[in-house]
């Protein structure tokens, strides 16, 4: 297997920005691992930011339909004048097994952009390619975030996601990743405040009667006016085996059990099959 990183500053919210361009390799034909990461610098005092990063793959070099997207860990800071603590923020690298056909020579686009909360750091990406050709017949990827419901113990809307409905032989059978979490911003400084989430999906995108449910993170905020803190590794993987319906729509749907955290938002994540 070949692998080659690119990593470029974060940008502003909700804009794509250029993170570099990878050229296939000679001899690769398919990619097979995707690994993205943002390496937070909040930078200053009195400062509180939280952010989704996001990541896309775009270009000559992905003989399959494209964009594909992936969400990087949630990241959330924070740094108030006045304040003697250290913070520390260690965001894992979420890695991605795809089987993604690819073109030698041809160039890959990798784009990121910061969700919820523009966010100062490095957003880097990794991909690795292998010279069996790839054998699945889709890996499109997608995501919705909302912000945090008003009440606790009720289900509420996160998003509504559309399930790709591609050539014959080529759209999505089943989704075979979730991740999902609830991305603290913890700027208000009030204490002892868990976050206990949990998602489920529904609507005609799923193939199968029954129900499914997913944990989200399990974490809490806690702090005063003088003090730091922050959360990393927010967002759940889940591998899952969940048939869908091409063209149908997935309804995604969030709740907190017993209390709300201070603010922040609720991101849901697939990877198709």
């Amino acid at each position: 297997m070949q692998s080659e990183s690119v990593s470029a500053a974060s940008g502003a919210l909700n804009v794509w920005v250029a993170v570099g361009n990878i050229q296939v390799p000679a001899g690769a034909a398919s990619l097979k691992k995707v690994k993205v990461v943002l390496a937070p610098d909040p930078g200053v005092v009195a400062a509180a930011p939280h952010t989704i990063p996001v990541f896309r793959l775009t270009g000559s070099g992905l003989l399959e339909q494209n964009p594909h997207i992936y969400l990087g860990q949630g990241v959330d800071s924070v740094l108030i004048a006045a304040a003697t603590a250290l913070v520390a923020q260690e965001p894992a690298i979420q890695i991605y097994e795809v089987d993604i056909p690819v073109q030698t020579g041809g160039i890959i686009v990798v784009e990121s952009m910061c969700v919820t909360e523009a966010y100062v750091g490095s957003m880097n990406c990794e991909l690795v390619f292998d010279r069996e050709a790839a054998k699945s017949g889709n890996n499109m990827s997608d995501f919705v975030t909302a912000v945090m419901p008003a009440a606790a113990a009720v289900w509420a809307a996160v998003g509504v996601l559309t399930v790709p409905q591609l050539g014959e032989g080529q759209s999505p059978k089943k989704i075979k990743r979730v991740d999902c979490g609830f991305v603290n911003d913890s700027a208000g400084g009030v204490t002892s405040l868990r976050c206990s989430i949990r998602f489920r999906i529904t609507g005609s995108g799923v193939a199968e009667g029954g129900l499914h449910h997913f944990l989200g993170n399990a974490n809490c905020s806690s702090g005063v006016a003088a003090s730091t803190g922050g959360h990393d590794r927010m967002i759940v993987r889940h591998d899952c085996d969940v048939p869908v319906n091409a063209g149908g729509q997935i309804v995604v749907e969030a709740i907190f059990d017993v209390e709300l955290p201070v603010a922040g938002d609720m991101v849901f994540g697939v990877q198709y099959a």
